[in-house]
C-alpha cells in the first residue's frame, strides 16, 4: 500500500496525485508542486507519452503554439447538419465537402461498430445540439478565456523549473509564425468577419501577446511566404499569425519538461515524482470518508489503485487528466456518464533522403483547412498531423494514412517531383485527443469526490492550454481566487 500524506516538518507538503503524464498532467504538476504539494504523477504509458508506446494525443501531434483557436469544431451548424444528412442518407459520414465535390477529401468522419456505436451516435447528436450560435458562441467564449492566457501561462510554467522561456523556446520551436490555408477565400465576408471576432475574443494584446491576431494573406502572399506551396494549396489564401510559433519536436519538449519537473526545487518543499506502466495505471477509484469537525460532518474521497497493486489514500488532491480515458477515471469518481469522445488523429511523416528534405520544404508550421491537417516541419522530417475521426477503440483506417500522404504530396511542389519521398510507414500513428461536444474542457472539482479536480477534454489544444490549465488546477486545489468563472468549463453542463 501507498500512503501519501503530509509529514510534520516545518514546510509539509500536501499530497497530490495526477492521473496522466501528457502536457496537461505535467503542467498540473509543476504548478501543484510549486504550491508545496508532493506530486505523484502516473502515466500508463510504459516509458511515457513522450515514446510511440500508446495512442496519447500528446505524442503525434503537430506541436503548434495555438491561442489563435478561439472556435471550437461546433461552430459551423450547416456544414454539420449537411452532413448528417448526407450520413443519414446514402452519403458517407463525414462532414465538409462531398467527395465529389473536390479532389480534396472531408477531414472528418465516424468510425462506427457494435461496441461503440451508441457511444458515437449518441456523442453525435449532442454535438449538433452544441452547434446551436448560442452554444457555439459560448464555446468561443469560453476558449478565448483560456487562450488569452495561454502564452503567460506556458512561459511561467517553464520558469518554474527553472527555464529561461526565451531559451528554451528558441532551442525547441519554429518561432516565425504560423500559416493557415482558409476553407473561404481570404477576402470573404464571413473570413474577414471571423477574424475580427477572433481579435474581439483575445481583448487586451497585453494579455496575449500577439500570437492570436492574424493578417488576412492573399494567394499571392502566401506564395511568397511559403515559395513551395502548390496553386491547389494556397488557392483561397489564408490568414497569417506572424508572432505565432511550433514544436520542432513535440515529444522531445514534453520529455524535456518532465525531467525538469522531477529535479525543479521548490522554495514551499513541493516534489514531483514520475511512475510509468502499471505503477501509473488507474485500475480503481475507491470510495474514503474523511470526517471533518464533528462525527456529522464527512466529506467523501477518493483513493487511487493502480495496476500493481499500489493504493494512494489520504490524498489531498487527485487530479484527472488522463485524455478521453478521464470518462472511465470519471465514472469510477461517481459522475456519471460524461459525453468524452476519442476523437481519433492521425499522423504520418516524411524523413530526409538524399533526393529532397521534407524537413527544408516548409520554413513554418502550415494548416491546409479544407484537408484538416498541418504540416509541420520537425527536426530532420515533415510531419502531417490531422484528421478528424470519432470511433474510440477501433484498429487504425488505414486510408486516412494514405489520404495525408497524397493530399501532401498535391501541396507541396517538390514533393511532388520526386517518388523517393514517400511517407515512412513505421512513423505512421493515431492517436485519440479527448473531445467533449461542446469543444470546451472540464476544469473543475468533482461533484462525487470532494478531492478529485477533472482537467480533461481539450480536444485539439491540450498543448496550447497545457500551462494555464496546470494553473488553474493548482489554484482550485490550494483555494487560491480564480482569474475567471468555471462555470462554463463545469460538469453540470452536461446533466442539466
Amino acid at each position: 500500500m501507498t500512503v501519501v500524506k503530509s509529514t510534520s516538518s516545518t514546510v509539509a507538503p500536501k499530497s497530490a496525485v495526477v492521473i496522466g503524464g501528457g502536457f496537461i498532467g505535467i503542467s498540473s504538476a509543476i504548478h501543484l508542486a510549486s504550491r508545496g504539494f508532493a506530486v505523484t504523477v502516473l502515466e500508463k504509458s510504459k516509458t511515457g507519452v513522450a515514446e510511440k508506446d500508446g495512442d496519447a494525443a500528446s505524442y503525434g501531434n503537430a506541436g503548434t503554439f495555438a491561442p489563435y483557436a478561439t472556435f471550437g469544431l461546433n461552430e459551423d451548424r450547416a456544414g454539420i447538419f449537411r452532413s448528417a444528412f448526407e450520413a443519414f442518407f446514402g452519403g458517407s459520414l463525414m462532414f465538409g465537402e462531398t467527395k465529389s465535390s473536390s479532389d480534396v477529401k472531408s477531414p472528418l468522419s465516424f468510425q462506427l461498430s457494435s461496441s461503440n456505436a451508441t457511444e458515437v451516435v449518441r456523442f453525435a447528436m449532442q454535438f449538433l445540439r452544441a452547434s446551436s450560435p448560442e452554444k457555439s458562441s459560448k464555446t468561443s467564449l469560453g476558449l478565448s478565456e483560456l487562450c488569452k492566457r495561454a502564452s503567460s501561462s506556458w512561459k511561467e510554467t517553464l520558469r518554474l523549473v527553472g527555464v529561461n522561456p526565451q531559451t528554451f523556446l528558441d532551442e525547441h520551436a519554429n518561432r516565425n509564425g504560423y500559416l493557415l490555408l482558409t476553407k473561404s477565400r481570404f477576402d470573404s465576408p464571413e473570413l474577414i468577419a471571423k477574424n475580427e471576432e477572433r481579435k474581439r475574443l483575445l481583448g487586451d494584446k497585453d494579455v496575449w501577446k500577439h500570437e492570436g491576431e492574424g493578417e488576412l494573406v492573399n494567394p499571392e502572399l502566401c506564395k511568397q511566404l511559403e515559395p513551395n506551396l502548390t496553386d491547389l494549396a494556397v488557392a483561397n489564401g489564408g490568414i497569417f499569425f506572424k508572432d505565432a510559433w511550433s514544436l520542432r519536436a513535440p515529444d522531445v519538449f514534453l520529455k524535456k519538461l518532465a525531467e525538469f519537473a522531477m529535479k525543479m526545487k521548490s522554495a514551499n518543499g513541493g516534489s514531483i515524482e514520475i511512475k510509468y506502466g502499471s505503477s501509473g495505471e488507474v485500475v480503481d477509484v475507491r470510495r474514503e470518508v474523511e470526517k471533518e469537525k464533528s462525527e456529522t460532518q464527512q466529506r467523501v474521497k477518493a483513493e487511487i489503485v493502480t495496476k500493481n497493486g499500489d493504493v494512494y489514500t489520504n490524498v489531498h488532491t487527485i487530479v484527472v487528466c488522463a485524455g478521453w480515458r478521464s470518462k472511465e477515471i470519471a465514472r469510477m469518481c461517481g459522475d456519471g456518464d460524461i459525453p468524452l469522445i476519442a476523437e481519433r488523429g492521425y499522423s504520418v511523416e516524411f524523413p530526409d533522403t538524399e533526393q529532397v528534405s521534407p524537413s527544408k520544404l516548409l520554413t513554418r508550421a502550415t494548416c491546409f483547412q479544407r484537408g484538416g491537417f498541418i504540416l509541420s516541419p520537425l527536426q530532420s522530417r515533415l510531419r502531417v498531423a490531422g484528421l478528424v475521426e470519432f470511433g474510440p477503440n477501433q484498429p487504425p483506417t488505414a486510408s486516412n494514412f494514405l489520404l495525408l500522404e497524397t493530399t501532401t504530396h498535391k501541396l507541396l511542389w517538390n514533393l511532388s517531383k520526386t517518388t523517393a519521398a514517400s511517407r515512412n510507414p513505421s512513423s505512421d500513428w493515431l492517436g485519440s485527443r479527448p473531445t467533449l461536444p461542446d469543444y470546451l474542457p472540464v476544469i473543475g472539482r468533482s461533484a462525487a469526490k470532494t478531492n478529485v479536480v477533472y482537467a480533461f477534454g481539450h480536444q485539439h489544444v491540450g498543448f496550447t492550454l497545457a500551462g494555464i490549465t496546470g494553473k488553474t488546477v493548482a489554484d482550485i486545489a490550494d483555494e487560491t481566487p480564480l482569474e475567471f468563472s468555471l462555470e462554463p468549463y463545469g460538469l453540470a453542463r452536461f446533466f442539466l
